[in-house]
């Protein structure tokens, strides 16, 4: 009786990404934010500037090449950068959506604010993955009128 011998070979698939992300409200990294009730607060912009302080940045690091990953906001706003002397970014700019495709690097960046104090939304999305995070606007002084 002739024995067949069967060879199996197994390969690891990786993962669609390895990406990791950090949310960064102004300047300081923040880990809250995945539900309502922790919603990260966002000054609203007082001057009509989308600055640093007023923006949640959400940075994903070790995308896969050529890859494209999208967000869309629910009562906040996206823009791809934030104000600058040499490049102002007024609260009139936001989207309700936005993607950034990866081409040959391997980061996305969006920036969130919010132009209200009702607790907004964002989705990103990363191949079929999506995840929520939560931000809320917080009034600031009162400008002189």
């Amino acid at each position: 009786m002739a024995v067949a011998a069967l060879t199996l070979s197994f390969s690891a698939i990786a993962p669609a990404s390895a990406a990791t992300t950090t949310l960064t409200a102004g300047s300081t990294v923040v880990t809250t934010g995945t539900t309502s009730a922790t919603a990260i607060e966002l000054p609203v912009p007082a001057d009509n500037k989308v600055d640093t302080a007023d923006v949640l940045e959400i940075a994903l690091a070790g995308v896969a090449v050529d890859t494209t990953v999208t967000a869309t906001a629910t009562n906040a706003f996206l823009v791809s950068a934030t104000s600058t002397t040499e490049r102002p970014v007024t609260a009139d700019a936001g989207k309700a959506s936005a993607s950034v495709a990866t081409g040959t690097g391997t980061t996305a960046k969006f920036y969130v604010y919010t132009t209200s104090t009702a607790v907004g939304t964002v989705v990103v999305t990363l191949g079929a993955t999506s995840t929520t995070y939560y931000v809320k606007g917080i009034a600031g002084a009162l400008n002189n009128i």
